[in-house]
């Protein structure tokens, strides 16, 4: 695998770095969804065999036992947990897409403004709108 320098990552930080809690929120979120997802997939297969197999009770982890309608009880809430995860996820994900296009924008607009007259004039007309 080949290690690209750090300077090719120093743009990719400077965007990131006013938003680390919100990346790590993310990271942690999307964790947890996928924790709650595999227990679900975990607990649904256990219910299956345990039905087809005629049993009353569900072992979990721990020796934890459940009977059938608990256990499908609480994978539907393992399913709601995932979604609102999920959920919470798309928000911290759209939120720093928002801030960071703003700010960016703010920056260009700023930059614009505060350059001399001359170069303002070599940017082509309609350019600066489009932005």
């Amino acid at each position: 695998m080949v290690r690209a320098p750090l300077r090719h990552w120093k743009p990719v930080l400077r965007l990131v770095r006013p938003h680390r809690l919100d990346v790590a929120t993310l990271g942690g979120v999307s964790l947890l969804g996928g924790l709650a997802e595999a227990s679900f997939l975990v607990l649904a297969t256990r219910t299956a065999l345990a039905l087809v197999g005629e049993e009353d009770k569900i072992t979990i982890v721990g020796g934890f036992d459940l009977s059938v309608w608990p256990a499908i009880l609480v994978a539907a809430g393992l399913v709601f947990g995932r979604l609102v995860f999920a959920l919470a996820g798309i928000f911290f994900a759209t939120r720093m897409t928002a801030h960071t296009g703003t700010r960016i924008r703010n920056q260009l607009a700023t930059s614009f403004l505060h350059a001399s007259w001359p170069i303002q004039q070599e940017e082509s007309s309609g350019e600066f709108q489009q932005i």
